[in-house]
């Protein structure tokens, strides 16, 4: 197996990782990324990072840890012992280019305060700053612009640095802030994928295409109005429209009205032989072989539904019709 020049992390089956991830990864995961040799571009993909303006005194750090800070959401390199030292001075040749720069650092607007918080860091703690003074009496980050400098001194120090920055955790306040972006931006992603998909659902609407969110949001509708015709049922004084219906025959009521606003909401015929069509075709309980005797009995269910629709009853309509704002929006 194969291993980069911090002989800690193997080069094979590394898994691409995208900025937002790499956001998320905590600090010793960050530390351990930037130890890959594509760090920049993992498993191949070319990722963007954001570049704002980010100084000194827009953070706070206390003993390595970041214990205030202003956002910064989209660079999560910053303040990354191994990415700064690895790759602020680090080139690659790029042929019929020369020397090229091998990270993102020489164009970094955040460089001066993330120098500033990785040295914080690299001094909190004897081990580290010890294995970094020697790291840099070795030559530090110029091995990096050096083709041959694997097994040498440098190496080997750079190699113990790796080791000590593996062993230290520091927190940061930014780490919030990121959370809280990413929650927000998933938002907005949330709403304006809800409003392309009401924006979809009212064209499909016009020409009289509904989909499965349509018809439940209807078969709602009618197992709403079912609950309350059998609660209206239950008052002995109720109408006799309603109290005279038996219990199946409301059932097959109910199927009826559904089959109506679905048919209505498809800009089809709504009429009784249409109806029967659509119970035979879904296979509800009012099904019959017989179309024309089942077409007969929705004719006469749909007479029942008309008197429950003008039948008030202590301040309600029994069967109120389907209100289409609030029952059946195109937003959900």
């Amino acid at each position: 197996m194969t291993f980069n020049d911090a002989g800690a992390i193997p080069l094979q089956h590394r898994p691409s990782l995208t900025v937002r991830e790499l956001d998320h990864l905590d600090y010793l995961a960050k530390i351990r990324h930037w130890l890959r040799d594509d760090a920049w571009n993992p498993g191949g993909t070319s990722l963007r990072f954001e570049n704002p303006d980010y100084r000194v005194g827009d953070l706070i750090v206390v003993d390595g840890n970041i214990t205030k800070a202003k956002p910064l959401v989209g660079r999560p390199c910053f303040g990354i012992a191994t990415a700064l030292l690895r790759y602020e001075y680090a080139t690659r040749y790029v042929k019929g280019r020369g020397a090229m720069p091998a990270g993102r650092c020489h164009t970094c607007k955040a460089k001066d305060a993330c120098r500033w918080v990785v040295t914080n860091r690299l001094k909190s703690v004897p081990s580290l700053e010890r294995s970094w003074t020697s790291w840099l009496q070795e030559g530090g980050p110029s091995m990096f612009s050096m083709p041959n400098y694997k097994g040498s001194g440098q190496q080997r120090s750079w190699v113990e640095l790796c080791r000590e920055l593996r062993q230290v955790h520091f927190t940061s306040a930014n780490d919030q802030h990121v959370a809280t972006a990413y929650a927000e931006k998933d938002r907005i992603a949330r709403e304006k994928d809800k409003e392309r998909q009401a924006q979809n659902r009212r064209r499909a609407r016009r020409n009289g295409e509904i989909d499965e969110f349509d018809e439940e949001l209807l078969k709602k509708a009618a197992i709403k109005r079912a609950v309350a015709l059998v609660e209206f049922r239950k008052d002995p004084e109720c109408p006799r429209v309603l109290s005279r219906l038996p219990q199946k025959s409301l059932k097959e009521l109910l199927e009826v009205w559904l089959g109506r606003e679905i048919l209505r909401a498809m800009k089809t015929k709504d009429n009784a032989p249409s109806i029967a069509r659509w119970i035979a075709r879904t296979g509800r309980s009012n099904t019959s072989k017989n179309h024309s005797s089942l077409s007969s009995r929705v004719a006469k269910d749909l007479q029942r539904i008309e008197k429950l629709e003008r039948a008030h009853w202590r301040n309600e309509i029994l069967l109120p019709p389907l209100d289409r704002q609030n029952e059946f929006p195109s937003g959900g």
